[in-house]
């Protein structure tokens, strides 16, 4: 027996697929596996609406998709006033209140990846620790990181300058090859404050004496 498909049955099968389509996108862009929470100690401040908009303004960009996929679950996501943004050794995320939220997603990339891949500097140092080499990986890590940063908050539209990134200018000039230098830089000079670089060399040397 033929089965006579009508035009209009036809339309409707590929209604039906394409709604199915727009679901699946759309099931696909919430990630239910990514769960925030704002568990947050007192002295920090809790805004869970917020935290869920960022983490899902970050999971927009195939970079802060990979990411997230990859964190550790829950994400604490919790809001201080004027720090650039940190992850505590209990795995909360400090950041930033006052800054926009694709800042403070891309900033959250940055986190995410020291989170992820352990803090550029240990949390544990023995005394008989090779200060040098350890601020070397360290450094090598916040390279990563910043690049990493730079690169969402181009993909989010970010246009705002901040010290902390004073590098973005002379990174998008220069060669794709140069670019790690350029922040390598950044963070191991400073003419008007200790560089990133120096400020690791402190901690491990102030580790180093409480281990005696």
């Amino acid at each position: 027996m033929r089965v006579i498909v009508t035009r209009r049955v036809w339309i409707i099968i590929g209604s039906s697929f394409a709604l199915l389509a727009i679901a699946g996108w759309w099931l696909a862009g919430r990630s239910p596996h990514w769960s925030v929470t704002g568990d947050c100690p007192d002295q920090l401040g809790t805004d869970p609406a917020r935290a869920e908009r960022i983490v899902a303004q970050l999971g927009r960009v195939a970079a802060g998709r990979a990411l997230l996929d990859r964190a550790p679950q829950p994400l604490n996501v919790c809001f201080t006033q004027g720090a650039l943004g940190v992850v505590r050794s209990d795995g909360v995320f400090v950041l930033p209140a006052t800054w926009e939220d694709a800042e403070v997603a891309a900033r959250l990339g940055h986190l995410l990846l020291h989170r992820i891949e352990g803090p550029p500097l240990p949390d544990s140092i023995p005394e008989d620790a090779d200060c040098s080499l350890l601020v070397q990986r360290a450094v090598r890590a916040e390279v990563e990181a910043h690049l990493l940063e730079a690169s969402l908050r181009r993909e989010l539209g970010v246009t705002r300058a901040r010290d902390a990134l004073a590098f973005e200018a002379a990174l998008w000039d220069a060669p794709p090859g140069e670019r790690a230098s350029v922040v390598e830089r950044f963070l191991t000079t400073s003419q008007t404050r200790p560089s990133l670089a120096a400020q690791y060399e402190q901690r491990c040397r102030t580790a180093q004496r409480e281990a005696k």
